[in-house]
């Protein structure tokens, strides 16, 4: 999945950018004791930088989460944080929408075992 998108073509710079925008980090344990993947979509401008970099943002966090053996061995929690969630952090299209959550979902070794959606104020 990562030649078919390309994700080795971009700078790393640009990489490095968006992940210190925090919009993909750790943030402690669920309550079965997994690791959290916090997903503040408010610092995810997809249509700044482009699904390609947002995909590889992400699979860079889940790298290092299964650095760890519980979480090779339990799995994670993905949370999507929708706070202050706008029009610049979301896609329209169709296409755009599938290739990230095959390649989140699908493509990555990692085990997500469970994906929450909220709205922290």
């Amino acid at each position: 999945q990562s030649q078919k998108l390309g994700l080795r073509t971009i700078p790393e710079p640009n990489v490095k950018s968006a992940y210190r925008a925090g919009f993909c980090a750790f943030a402690g344990r669920d309550r079965n004791g997994r690791q959290l993947v916090w997903v503040r979509m408010r610092y995810c401008r997809v249509r700044e930088i482009g699904v390609k970099l947002a995909v590889k943002n992400t699979w860079m966090c889940l790298d290092a989460a299964v650095q760890d053996p519980d979480t090779v061995r339990n799995g994670l929690t993905f949370v999507y944080d929708f706070n202050g969630l706008g029009p610049a952090n979301i896609t329209a299209n169709v296409f755009d929408i599938k290739t990230t959550l095959v390649a989140v979902g699908l493509s990555h070794p990692s085990q997500i075992r469970e994906v929450v959606f909220l709205n922290c104020s």
